[in-house]
């Protein structure tokens, strides 16, 4: 055999042996959840649990007593027949999807966690502190209690705990921190385990078993019955959280009924609260209508801040403390002469003697818009996503118009987005919307879908009622009165937090003060509603700068209603999403746009429309054509289906679309092109995206994804 012939033959056996042995290292995929094709499947560590080198306890220790509740991904699963409870068994385990396999645990050191469904809580203004029951059986009678009973029988429950001295047989094991917990900024872990639903007072709730695990080292608190060994007396935990029999916790630290205030007329007790408050900060962000009819508002709104102007200048550290900032928007620049959709006159935010000088010199368009909307949505969503907000300041937008929005859909809607996909963006990432509407009795076609959308866009978190004004247009002072009275709050609450103190006499749920003056003054009502914006924003703040855990290392069951009163929402389901999944929704949602569109124009039906379409063929063609519902197409991402929420685009058929008319449908598919403006919104957007497992790469970083904001 020659030199060559031989080079030739080594060449072949590597080429062979070498593809071979690429083939054998080939990364091992984690196993999908039963009943799934692509969704892999989870396991939560139960307490003092290792992870072992083998499926034998007596083979090296891989990994000791790991965090409790710490997620892994599964490689490989023991046989369990359904509706059995085993406990014998070993998981084998990894800390990513990309076969990182870390060794075996035991199956009854692990919770299978088979839908990435978690919990966060409200804000806690207006409620209670959840409770946490050790017992499905407790929690259940007392939510069929009748409603006196109930009520009695939950306030016991918060006088025992705040006595600290809990009777035996106790049904409650923990109970949610009284600040208010950002997740997106102390990301907590609160999987669901189970649910089910029941009826409260005629409204529709859940019963969820969940596990809370915070990412941090520590948590918020433990168990009342068993407290956290090694923590002292008079550590710095939440009141009511991890409680002692005994133990020297400061309750008047604490909110009552959520909020980071005591009720009445008290100041702050906390050394520590008092501190923060003297650093807080106020970025104040106007987004204004600059089209012609404009022009008055704006001279008046420009007096306010004058006004502002001299109460600032007489404090220093306020002074240094607020800044200022302002968008305009008109309407669309296909139209000659209107300049611009949308402008920031603020590109860094400013002190108010230069947000004066900016102010004075805004000028109102010299022409007019072709109708009568404008481009509303999109001075919002820049707003948001554009200004150079402050970190850990309360970040506040003041919206002033006269004309409602494009719609999504419409072309001049540059956005894309609507109210509602808008007020989830803001609530998300902690913007306060005050929305102040000038109307025109003359635009009578239009008062009721500008009221809508304001008051859609000013729905804050915490408050049962938007942060919406209204004011004829043809009453300059009372928009005078009415605008001075917001800005004013705004400044006077940084004032008093400048002292270390704050008072609010009448922000609590159900105070008698503030409903004694529902007759008074149009101005004592702004004031009211201004000064309870304020302090909804304050909450969360407090709670952010204080870093509020949840309750640690807990099973528990808890309502997603709040016990005393169910009208108020305590906890929000939400859906642990990664980019990649995101992306999905997305795409799936613009194949539903394009076949919807193709429909409308040709009269054909949906799912005809839809197998029209090349990348939904390429995927689903056989299953498309013999659907009943957009959830029998396998178009749909896996991680939507089972989830407790009822969606029109999972039930999507040909006689649902065929039952709509043509306006219904166009509704239907301008609602679906806000998500996805939505979603391309929340990709982008750092804030709130985190790594569930140490070493993830940024791809499969999750955002708790809230329902409402699901298609």
């Amino acid at each position: 055999m020659s030199l060559r012939q031989s080079l030739a033959v080594c060449i072949i056996l590597i080429l062979v042996f070498g593809g071979f042995q690429a083939v054998s290292a080939a990364p091992k995929k984690p196993v999908v959840v039963p009943g799934k094709s692509f969704l892999p499947l989870r396991v939560l560590a139960r307490p003092f649990s290792n992870i072992y080198k083998s499926a034998d306890e007596k083979s090296k220790i891989v990994q000791e007593n790991v965090p409790v509740f710490q997620s892994y991904f599964v490689y490989s699963r023991p046989a369990i027949k359904i509706y059995e409870v085993k406990s014998d068994g070993w998981y084998e385990v990894g800390s990513d999807k990309r076969g990182n396999v870390i060794g075996w645990m035991k199956a009854e050191d692990v919770m299978e966690w088979k839908q990435t469904m978690c919990l966060a809580y409200e804000h806690p203004g207006g409620r209670r502190p959840v409770l946490m029951f050790d017992d499905l059986k407790a929690l259940r009678t007392l939510v069929k209690l009748e409603e006196d009973e109930r009520i009695e029988k939950t306030e016991e429950y918060y006088r025992q705990i705040e006595s600290k001295k809990l009777p035996p047989n106790f049904p409650i094991i923990s109970m949610e921190p009284k600040d208010a917990i950002d997740i997106t900024e102390q990301f907590y872990l609160l999987p669901i385990l189970e649910h089910a639903p029941f009826e409260i007072e005629g409204r529709e709730g859940r019963l969820i078993k969940l596990a809370s695990a915070p990412k941090s080292a520590r948590g918020g608190g433990g168990n009342l019955k068993n407290p956290e060994p090694g923590l002292e007396s008079g550590s710095n935990l939440e009141s009511g959280s991890n409680l002692e029999s005994g133990s020297n916790l400061e309750s008047g630290s604490n909110l009552e009924s959520g909020s980071n205030l005591e009720s009445g007329s008290k100041k702050v007790s906390s050394n520590l609260e008092s501190e923060m408050l003297k650093k807080l900060e106020l970025d104040l962000v106007y987004v204004v209508d600059t089209t012609g009819s404009m022009g008055p508002y704006i001279k008046s709104t420009l007096d306010a801040i004058k006004n502002i102007s001299l109460k600032i200048s007489q404090d220093a550290k306020v002074d240094a403390s607020v800044r200022f900032g302002l968008w305009g928007y008109r309407d669309s620049t296909d139209i000659p002469g209107i300049e611009y959709s949308t402008k920031n006159f603020t590109p860094k935010l400013q002190d108010v003697e230069g947000f004066e000088k900016t102010l004075s010199k805004v000028q109102v368009a010299k022409v007019g818009s072709k109708d009568y909307p404008e481009d509303v949505f999109s001075g919002m969503d820049k707003a948001m996503r554009e200004t150079q907000w402050t970190d850990n300041a309360l970040h506040i937008i003041i919206l002033l118009g006269d004309a409602p929005s494009h719609q999504p859909g419409h072309k001049w809607n540059i956005s894309g987005q609507s109210a509602e996909t808008l007020n989830t963006f803001a609530n998300d990432n902690k913007y306060s919307v005050i929305a102040l509407h000038i109307k025109d009795p003359r635009a009578t076609d239009f008062l009721d879908l500008a009221e809508e959308q304001f008051r859609s866009l000013s729905k804050n978190r915490g408050l049962d009622e938007s942060s919406y004004f209204d004011v004829p247009s043809t009453d300059l002072v009372a928009f005078e009165g009415v605008s001075k009275t917001i800005a004013d709050g705004l400044i006077g609450l940084v004032k008093e937090a400048k002292k270390g103190r704050l008072t609010m006499a009448s922000a609590s749920h159900g105070d008698e003060s503030a409903k004694s003056r529902d007759s008074d003054a149009p101005k004592d009502e702004v004031a009211e509603k201004v000064r309870k914006l304020g302090y909804a924003a304050l909450v969360d703040w407090i709670g952010r700068e204080k870093g509020t855990q949840a309750p640690r290392d807990i099973i528990a069951w808890v309502t997603d209603k709040d016990l005393v009163d169910p009208a108020m929402p305590s906890m929000d389901v939400r859906v642990l999403i990664n980019k990649k999944q995101l992306d999905s929704l997305r795409t799936v949602l613009q194949e539903i746009m394009s076949a919807g569109r193709r429909g409308i124009i040709g009269g054909e039906k949906f799912f005809d429309s839809l197998q029209a379409i090349p990348s939904v063929v390429s995927r689903a063609g056989d299953q498309i054509r013999n659907a009943k519902s957009m959830a029998d197409t396998g178009l749909v991402p896996e991680f939507m289906d089972g989830l407790p929420y009822k969606s029109q685009i999972m039930n999507m058929s040909n006689d649902l679309w065929s039952s709509w008319s043509i306006d219904q449908q166009e509704e239907f598919l301008n609602e679906v092109d806000a998500k996805i403006q939505l979603y391309v919104a929340i990709h982008d957007e750092p804030l709130g995206w985190v790594p569930l497992t140490k070493g993830d790469d940024p791809d499969e970083f999750i955002y708790p994804l809230s329902l409402e904001a699901l298609p």
